[in-house]
């Protein structure tokens, strides 16, 4: 169907006189074909237009608010729609170096023009052209994408968790990566309703201090905890920092069983009159004790029981399997400092597999971490460094957030695909925006626009930035039942 004729434009964008029949918004995709091929166009901006001056617009609008029965002649042809609308790809995927000719007609975009699209891996949803979704899937390297970092912005209730549960649930068959979920609500495995484990078949392992049929205790030794692991959940004094290291230098596995069972009681008389152990101020051990008694929760970090739950998390990752962590009831510090030991594990083993040069023949291991500005905003610590070199050791993150413009530049820009939903506010849109692989310097009111489950892809593995529906959880899930209850087997013989 034609929509318009092209009445202006220069190499940045197109300006489009909608016909009166034709229905565009923010967002809509539209075509201009050419002798060579097709030129795939995106609104972003609607405007009036008029044949007539402002004051005989005044006055026609008084005549008829006044109720003088007043018409106009060729209303349609006198008052239109302007549609000012940015190239984004040739038919072939190239990127648009031409612009069409004045009076050129408009069609709306059809399934064919995007025919170049590969379904790959990483499934993130169906081109979206406007509100309407054409049946066309959008999907990325997922090898690549994941180790090169995603980053998923938007405002509460846009969607984030429905665009990971849609995710996760076409990767648990996928054997080419292994992704840790720190799930802070409890909302992706479905322990009280649909969720990953109707699809597990055996690759899916869920760890919870709660757990439930075919879930795992949530509990590690105190021995696997290493000083680095507790220095990025917390501030601790230079002087704490110095009694930490020091106590796992001369008791090893044992430091904090050590840490946590000091009493100033039982110092011989030669160390109480100096008051100095091991060259350690008392009252240090005794704050740091204190503050280690508040962190580490007995339900979680157990002196008898947890020795193989880390190896056994790594081993999961490792053969390509997903693993969700249920932190709903635990503290953040808590989440953190599991996040870090598994994280720094996996890294120290990929760094050694990276050396005996078998890293390839690994999966690639994703972090799913929401709030990610809690541990991306600082200097160091393990997830700021996978940020940074992780795609050398085949590691990435997928750091979900609804204020991005609190992560470093420098991080923002190593997150190279941005899943851009709906964003209100200025500052955050600018943040996303700035550092997003494409050009989307004209987009700020679309994606401010944007509805639920309604996105904007901009990858370095995509040639342009897509527009993109997600479907419902609920929905893609019931369908795939459906299909496994549709299927019938074939004897032969």
């Amino acid at each position: 169907m034609i929509v318009g004729q092209v009445v202006d434009g220069n190499s940045e964008r197109i300006v489009v006189r909608k016909s009166s029949k034709a229905a565009l918004e923010l967002g809509s995709l539209i075509a201009c074909d050419d002798e060579d091929g097709t030129t795939v166009y995106q609104v972003y901006n609607l405007m009036h237009g008029t044949q007539l001056s402002r004051q005989g617009m005044e006055f026609m609008a008084g005549m008829m608010s006044e109720g003088e029965g007043f018409k106009i002649f060729e209303r349609n042809v006198r008052n239109y729609i302007l549609a000012e609308a940015k190239p984004l790809i040739r038919s072939d995927n190239r990127i648009p170096k031409r612009l069409p000719e004045l009076l050129s007609s408009v069609r709306e975009v059809e399934n064919g023009d995007f025919s170049f699209m590969q379904d790959n891996s990483l499934f993130l949803g169906y081109l979206r052209d406007g509100s309407r979704t054409i049946k066309r899937r959008v999907c990325l390297d997922g090898g690549e994408a994941l180790t090169h970092h995603m980053l998923i912005s938007a405002t509460t209730g846009r969607g984030k968790s429905n665009l990971v549960k849609v995710m996760l649930w076409e990767l648990l068959e996928k054997e080419y990566c292994g992704i840790l979920v720190l799930d802070a609500h409890d909302e992706y495995y479905g322990r009280n309703g649909p969720g990953l484990k109707d699809k597990a078949a055996g690759r899916l392992s869920y760890y919870s201090i709660a757990p439930v049929r075919g879930s795992l205790s949530l509990v590690f030794n105190l021995s696997l905890i290493k000083p680095s692991h507790l220095e990025s959940i917390t501030e601790f004094s230079q002087a704490q920092q110095e009694a930490m290291y020091t106590v796992h230098s001369l008791y090893k596995e044992r430091w904090l069983e050590w840490l946590l069972d000091f009493d100033e009681s039982r110092l011989d008389r030669e160390e109480r009159q100096r008051g100095m152990t091991h060259g350690m101020r008392i009252e240090t051990l005794l704050v740091l004790q204190r503050r280690l008694n508040l962190i580490l929760d007995p339900r979680i970090f157990s002196r008898e029981i947890g020795s193989s739950t880390l190896k056994d998390i790594c081993g999961s990752l490792e053969d390509g399997r997903k693993v969700i962590v249920d932190t709903s009831e635990i503290s953040s510090q808590q989440e953190l400092l599991i996040g870090n030991m598994i994280a720094e594990e996996m890294l120290y083993k990929y760094r050694h597999y990276k050396m005996e040069g078998t890293l390839e023949r690994r999966p690639v291991v994703a972090f799913i971490i929401e709030e990610a500005p809690r541990v991306l905003s600082q200097a160091t610590g393990i997830f700021p460094t996978i940020a940074r070199e992780g795609r050398k050791f085949r590691i990435g993150l997928i750091a979900i957030t609804q204020m991005c413009s609190l992560i470093p530049k420098e991080i923002l820009a190593n997150m190279n695909t941005k899943v851009i939903m709906g964003t209100e506010m200025n500052s955050e849109r600018e943040a996303v925006i700035s550092s997003a692989p494409q050009d989307l310097s004209k987009d700020g009111r679309t994606i401010a626009s944007l509805d639920r489950g309604e996105a904007i892809v901009s990858s370095i593995f995509s040639k342009f930035a897509v527009p993109v529906n997600v479907p419902l959880f609920e929905d893609l899930a019931r369908n795939d039942e459906s299909k496994k209850g549709g299927q019938r087997i074939k004897l032969i013989g």
